[in-house]
């Protein structure tokens, strides 16, 4: 993960951001999905290996950490960037 666009949206969620880097990959069985605050974790859609959307959760305002995880697959490294929350 190199970077997130936009970094930031609102507590109500529901915006769609977009995750840029290298080598993405996915499949059935162990699809990616987005962790926000480390507890959020919805599904991530592979647009290509350097472009994942995902839909934003709902949240408190303030800054938690995304990470980009394959489902299924424990002690992996990770890369973590941080998102904002803001109020409405």
């Amino acid at each position: 993960m190199t970077g997130v666009k936009p970094s930031f949206s609102t507590t109500v969620g529901g915006s769609v951001i977009t995750i840029v880097g290298t080598h993405f990959v996915t499949s059935r069985s162990n699809p990616l999905e987005c962790v926000f605050g480390g507890e959020s974790k919805v599904d991530a859609v592979l647009v290509s290996s350097e472009e994942v959307l995902c839909v934003v959760p709902a949240h408190d305002q303030g800054p938690v950490s995304l990470a980009l995880e394959i489902r299924g697959l424990s002690g992996l490294p990770r890369n973590v960037s941080v998102f904002m929350y803001v109020s409405v």
